[in-house]
C-alpha cells in the first residue's frame, strides 16, 4: 500500500510541538484500528492511504453560497492570487463585488445587521453569480498553481457548470462579461422578484399577489424515489436537486409544497434560496439562459469535465453547443450523486471543492459513504483562510497525494526550529 504519514498543522514551532505530542499519543491506536486521526489544527493522518494513484475532481459548488467576509484574509495570505486576479479583470474590485461582500461602516456590524445584509445579498443573483465566478477562478489557481495539486476533472453543481468553465479555461477570462447578469430581466424579475416567467405560466394567480407567495424551494431529507412517487399528485411541485441519496429539494407553488411535505411526513425546511431554476417552468427562458451563457471558449489542457446535462463527460468545446447545454440543465433536475458516481467510476478519488463554502464535499460524502475517497473544501466558513487550506493540505498529503507546501511553511530557519530534527524526519 501507500505509504503511511503523519502530517502535522500548527502556526507556531509551540503549536507543532504539541502537535507532534498529540501525534505520539494518538496515532498508534488510530493505526491499529485501520482509522483516521485529526486535530482541530489541522494535523491529520489515516492508516488507509488512497495514494498518488487516485485522480482529483475540482468541484463547484452552486451559485448561492456566497457571504459577507468571504475571503476576507485570502490575499494576505496568498498575495500572489491578487496579481493573478488583477491581471484577469479590467475592474478587478468591481468583479469581486467587494463592496457588498466587504461593507464599509463607520462602526462594526452587530449580529442582526450582518444577517440582514446577507438576506439581502442572497436575493442578489448577479452579485451570487460574480462572486461565485471569481472564487471559483480563485480557488482553482490556489489548488493548482500554489498548491501544485495535478487535477485531472472537474463537475459542478447548478450554475457551477458555469464557473466551471470559467475557472478551468474552457471559456476565456478576458470574456466575461458580469454586466450582462447585471442587466438581463431573467434574473431581475422574470425568475427572480416579481417571477413574471410564474405569474405568465400559472394564469390564475391574482395580479395583487406578493412576490413571497408565488414560489418557494424546501429542502426535504427523504429518498427520491419516495419524493418523486408523491410529487406525481401535485401539479405545481417539482423536484428540483437531489443532494444526497436522503436528501433532496422541492419547489413551486408554497401552498402545494406544504402539503407535500406534510404528506411524506419528513423532516424539512424552507430554503432562503428561491430562485425558479431545475424544472420546466424555466422552459419560456431558455433562450435568454443560453445567450447568457455564451462565451468565447479557450483550452481544458487535458481535464475532464463532466455536465448535468447528460452525466458524461463534456464533448468539447463548441461555443453555442455549451451554452444550449447549460441552459437545458438549468431547466432539468439536477442528480449531483450521479455526477458523483459518474467520477468515481472513472477512476476518481480525490474531490476538491472550490467555490464558497463546503456543502458539495459534505453531499460527496454523504453519496460515498464508506467507499475510499477523500471529499475535501478549500473555503469553510469562520475560518482562516490559512488554516482551512492548511488542513486541506495536510489531508491530501496525509494520503500521498503530492502537494507543494511551499507556500504554507514559514521562513526556513522557522521551520528547522518547530520540532526536534530527528523527529520532523519522523512525522514528515
Amino acid at each position: 500500500g501507500a505509504p503511511l504519514r503523519a502530517v502535522l498543522v500548527g502556526r507556531d514551532p509551540a503549536e507543532l510541538g504539541r502537535q507532534l505530542e498529540l501525534a505520539a499519543r494518538d496515532i498508534p491506536g488510530a493505526h491499529a484500528a485501520g482509522g483516521e486521526w485529526a486535530t482541530p489544527a489541522g494535523s491529520f493522518f489515516t492508516a488507509r492511504p488512497i495514494g498518488p494513484e487516485g485522480k482529483v475532481a475540482l468541484v463547484y459548488p452552486g451559485a448561492f453560497n456566497s457571504y459577507p467576509g468571504l475571503g476576507q484574509d485570502l490575499f494576505r495570505a496568498f498575495p500572489g492570487l491578487l496579481e493573478h486576479f488583477e491581471a484577469q479583470a479590467e475592474e478587478p474590485a468591481r468583479q469581486l463585488r467587494s463592496a457588498l461582500l466587504y461593507p464599509r461602516t463607520y462602526v462594526t456590524p452587530g449580529r442582526r445587521e450582518l444577517m440582514e445584509l446577507e438576506s439581502a445579498l442572497g436575493d442578489d443573483v448577479p452579485f451570487m453569480l460574480a462572486t461565485g465566478t471569481s472564487f471559483a477562478i480563485l480557488y482553482t489557481h490556489l489548488v493548482r498553481r500554489v498548491l501544485g495539486v495535478t487535477a485531472h476533472g472537474g463537475f459542478g453543481y447548478s450554475l457551477g457548470e458555469s464557473s466551471m468553465l470559467f475557472a478551468t479555461g474552457g471559456w476565456s477570462a478576458e470574456g466575461r462579461r458580469d454586466d450582462l447578469i447585471s442587466d438581463t430581466p431573467i434574473f431581475r424579475d422574470r425568475l427572480v422578484g416579481a417571477r413574471r416567467t410564474v405569474r405568465e405560466l400559472w394564469r390564475d394567480i391574482p395580479a395583487d399577489a406578493p412576490d413571497k407567495d408565488l414560489w418557494a424551494s424546501h429542502v426535504l431529507l427523504t429518498d427520491e424515489r419516495t419524493a418523486r412517487a408523491a410529487i406525481e399528485r401535485y401539479d405545481r411541485v417539482y423536484l428540483t436537486h437531489v443532494n444526497t441519496p436522503g436528501e433532496l429539494v422541492i419547489a413551486g407553488d408554497p401552498t402545494e409544497c406544504r402539503a407535500l411535505i406534510e404528506e411524506l411526513g419528513c423532516p424539512a425546511a424552507r430554503s432562503p434560496v428561491s430562485v425558479v431554476m431545475h424544472c420546466p417552468v424555466v422552459d419560456a427562458e431558455l433562450d435568454g439562459l443560453a445567450g447568457l451563457n455564451d462565451y468565447p471558449t479557450g483550452s481544458l489542457d487535458g481535464l475532464e469535465l463532466f455536465s448535468a446535462y447528460d452525466y458524461q463527460e463534456l464533448p468539447g468545446l463548441d461555443r453555442e453547443r455549451i451554452a444550449r447545454r447549460i441552459a437545458h440543465t438549468l431547466r432539468s433536475p439536477i442528480d449531483f450523486p450521479r455526477l458523483v458516481r459518474t467520477a468515481y467510476d472513472r477512476g476518481y478519488r480525490y474531490f476538491i471543492e472550490v467555490g464558497p463554502g463546503a456543502t458539495c464535499s459534505r453531499w460527496v460524502r454523504d453519496t460515498l459513504g464508506e467507499q475510499p475517497h477523500v471529499a475535501a473544501c478549500v473555503d469553510r466558513r469562520g475560518v482562516p483562510a490559512t488554516k482551512s487550506i492548511a488542513q486541506l493540505a495536510a489531508r491530501l498529503v496525509g494520503h500521498g497525494l503530492p502537494v507543494d507546501l511551499t507556500a504554507l511553511l514559514g521562513a526556513p530557519q522557522e521551520a528547522a526550529a518547530a520540532v526536534p530534527a530527528r523527529r520532523t524526519a519522523r512525522f514528515r
